[in-house]
C-alpha cells in the first residue's frame, strides 16, 4: 500500500517503468518494470473519451482506504498501479478530484484510476464522506471501469469489517482451492497468499 516507497536495492530490486499517460506527459504510470504494459497504446488515453462510475463506498475524511485497494489490485489482473500528476492536471485532462494518491488499473489500452467526491450523505455525527469512483479512458474502459467498481463493491459489501491474514509459500506449495476473498499471487521467488476472514 506504499506504493511511494520502492523496495531497497539490495534488499530487494522494485524498478520503476514510468509510462506516459497524457500527451504532454505530465500524468504517468510508475509500474513495476517486469509489468507488461503497452506503453503505445497507453500514450495520449487520457485525452479519449472518459466513462467513470460512482460506486458508492464511503469513508470518513481521515479514513484510510488502503485494505479497500489491497482487495482491488489482488481482484484485477493488473493490480493497481501509482498514478503520478501535477495538481495543475486536475480539472483538465484528469477528473475534478482525482484520489490523492491515485492508483491505476490497466488492460490493454484502457486504464481506469479512482477518485473520490465529497458525499451527500454524512456519518452519524454529522461529520464529512467521501465516496469512491472510478474514471476509465481508451478501448475497453467501460468493462475495466465496472470491473474495478464492482470489485470496490464487494469489499465494501462484503470484506470491510473481515481481518486479512498474509502468509508467503514457495511457489511448489500446493494451490488451495480458490474461493471468494481468497488470492494467491505468484511472484518470481514465492506464492503471496492474502486472505480475508
Amino acid at each position: 500500500m506504499n506504493t511511494f516507497m520502492p523496495l531497497r536495492r539490495g534488499l530487494a530490486d522494485d524498478d520503476r517503468r514510468v509510462i506516459p499517460l497524457s500527451t504532454d506527459g505530465t500524468v504517468r504510470l510508475q509500474a513495476p518494470a517486469g509489468q507488461n504494459i503497452d506503453a503505445d497504446a497507453l500514450a495520449g488515453v487520457l485525452e479519449q473519451p472518459r466513462t467513470e462510475e460512482w460506486t458508492g463506498m464511503t469513508v470518513q475524511a481521515m479514513e484510510s482506504p488502503e485494505w479497500m485497494e489491497l482487495f482491488v489490485s489482488c481482484s484485477v489482473s493488473s493490480g493497481l498501479i501509482r498514478m503520478l500528476f501535477p495538481k495543475e492536471a486536475k480539472g483538465t485532462v484528469l477528473t475534478e478530484d482525482p484520489y490523492p494518491s491515485s492508483t491505476a488499473a490497466v488492460d490493454k489500452g484502457a486504464i481506469t484510476y479512482l477518485a473520490r467526491r465529497l458525499s451527500d450523505k454524512k456519518t452519524p455525527e454529522g461529520g464529512k464522506l467521501w465516496e469512491f469512483g472510478v474514471i476509465g479512458h481508451g478501448p475497453g474502459s467501460h468493462e475495466l471501469t465496472a470491473k474495478v467498481a464492482d470489485a470496490i463493491r464487494t469489499w465494501d459489501r462484503e470484506y470491510r469489517g473481515r481481518e486479512a491474514i498474509f502468509e508467503i509459500q514457495p511457489l511448489d506449495a500446493p494451490v488451495i482451492e480458490q474461493r471468494p476473498g481468497f488470492f494467491a499471487l505468484d511472484t518470481p521467488l514465492n506464492r503471496i497468499v492474502v486472505d480475508w476472514h
